[in-house]
Formats: structure tokens, C-alpha cells, sequence
């Protein structure tokens, strides 16, 4: 029986840049440099848990996988997207592992932390560090740079009306954006904007 390692999501895998979002909405930031292939990684020697206290519902639960298909789909150093990700388990409670990984973490050692050591504390990402950036090639639409016709992408688009951001599959058709479903492609709604696409690994 493999060993079992559970990986918190939000600061850990996901950069947090823009902190925590309630409910089902997507999340835009970057992966943390390297998570992706962390991952892969882990899935081939242990028991691999993605772990979030988003998971505690349905849709919060389908916001971490859709996060971490999307970008170990947009990771070119990911040989098999799929493979990785039907490796993964996503716990809705705690469960028993050789290690936690969590940027919210003590070690403990036999020795508890002095009130003032709690209330001080600082996740890796409030501390001075250097701006996390995506190692996926985003294209920002407004240069004007668009991908090649009817070649599905990567595609960042807002809401108009509620400034909601998603992440999905699209692709562009004689100046038309689309989104790409399973067996569907549906155009982009006038209420939503393209904002950036990168595209897909070979």
C-alpha cells in the first residue's frame, strides 16, 4: 500500500494571489511555479490528496478539479493530463497521510506555540516574496495577437454583468470566439469578454 501525502490547495498549489473567492466562481491565478509537475510526480510514488476547505461542498469541490485539470492541461511538461488527474483523490475531510503540505501549517515537535507566535503568523505568500507569475504563455487578447482559426485553446473570459472570471476551453472562428464543450461549441455570449487565451501543449 502506497504512502499517503495530502496537499492543501488555496497557497499551496493555487498562488492565492487574489485571495479566496465564496462560492462556485473560477479561479484566475496562476498555479504556484512547479505545482503541476509536483503533482505528477506524486501520483506515481504515493497516495496523492488535493485538500481544501473549499471541499466541504459540491461546488467548491468542482471549482479545486476543474482548476487542477485545466492547468495540468495547460502544463507542457505534463506528458499525460489525464492520467495525472484520474491519479488524484479530493477528500471532503481530513484524511490519514504520511505528510501534510499546507502553507497554514506548524510543525509540531513536542513543543506548543506561545499566543504571540499564533497571532503572528504569516502564510509564505504575505511574507516579502517575489511576484508569483504563471509559467503558462497567456496571451492578452487587447494585443491583438489571436490564435490560429478553429484551434482550441486555453480562454480567460469575464462577465460583463458580474465581472465573474472563468477559465475554459475555446477557440476563435472568423473573428467569433467560442467556448469548447464535450461534443459542443457554443459562441461566446455578448455578455462576456475574452481576456487572455495561451495555448494547449503538443
Amino acid at each position: 500500500m502506497k504512502k499517503g501525502v495530502c496537499i492543501d490547495f488555496d497557497g499551496v498549489l493555487n498562488s492565492y494571489s487574489s485571495g479566496f473567492s465564496e462560492g462556485c466562481a473560477p479561479i484566475i491565478d496562476p498555479p504556484v511555479p512547479g505545482a503541476m509537475a509536483f503533482l505528477a510526480q506524486c501520483v506515481e510514488k504515493f497516495e496523492t490528496y488535493v485538500f481544501s476547505c473549499r471541499s466541504c461542498n459540491n461546488e467548491g469541490l468542482l471549482v479545486v478539479k476543474d482548476y487542477i485539470l485545466l492547468n495540468l492541461l495547460a502544463d507542457p511538461t505534463i506528458k499525460d493530463h489525464q492520467l495525472v488527474f484520474s491519479k488524484l483523490n479530493f477528500p471532503t475531510c481530513k484524511p490519514m497521510a504520511t505528510m501534510y503540505i499546507d502553507d497554514r501549517a506548524f510543525l509540531f515537535k513536542g513543543t506548543f506555540p506561545t499566543m504571540e507566535e499564533i497571532s503572528q503568523f504569516q502564510p509564505w505568500f504575505k511574507r516579502k516574496q517575489p511576484e508569483v507569475k504563471s509559467t503558462i504563455g497567456w496571451v492578452d487578447v487587447s494585443t491583438n495577437e489571436l490564435p490560429p482559426q478553429n484551434k482550441t485553446v486555453l480562454i480567460i473570459a469575464k462577465n460583463a454583468s458580474t465581472g465573474t472570471k472563468n477559465i475554459s476551453l475555446g477557440c476563435i472562428d472568423c473573428g467569433i470566439w467560442f467556448f469548447v464543450g464535450v461534443g459542443t461549441v457554443t459562441p461566446v455570449s455578448a455578455t462576456h469578454k475574452v481576456l487572455r487565451w495561451c495555448h494547449l501543449p503538443q
